[in-house]
């Protein structure tokens, strides 16, 4: 849906903000990219490890020197990438012995009936 919305666009549309601490849809995509990157997925592997669970504070401002350079048409294909390849990874975990730690929210989380 990021391409189809944004792909296209001009500068003054994807590189401009809303002022203050806002940011543009360039900045977003990094944000995005740098979450996929270190977020989520490596959490979750943390919290499933038998190893040390403490986690790597989130940096969410990584984006604006991760990106420099990188045009927003580039931002889009590697989020598109990198969430193909975590999707990927989740799938592949086997989280369904995890329900009890899960709580009443196995229910709405449909890759724990797989």
């Amino acid at each position: 849906m990021l391409k189809l919305w944004l792909q296209g666009l001009n500068d003054e549309w994807i590189i401009n903000n809303e002022g203050g601490e806002t940011w543009s849809p360039y900045d977003v995509v990094g944000h995005l990219i740098h979450g996929e990157r270190t977020d989520w997925m490596a959490r979750i592997k943390k919290t499933l490890s038998n190893h040390d669970k403490e986690f790597v504070p989130f940096d969410r401002f990584a984006q604006f020197e991760e990106s420099k350079g990188k045009t927003l048409d580039q931002l889009l294909e590697e989020f598109a990438v990198v969430r193909r390849q975590n999707l990927d990874e989740f799938k592949a975990l086997n989280i369904s012995g995890y329900k009890e730690e899960v709580g009443p929210w196995a229910e709405y989380l449909t890759i724990m009936h797989r």
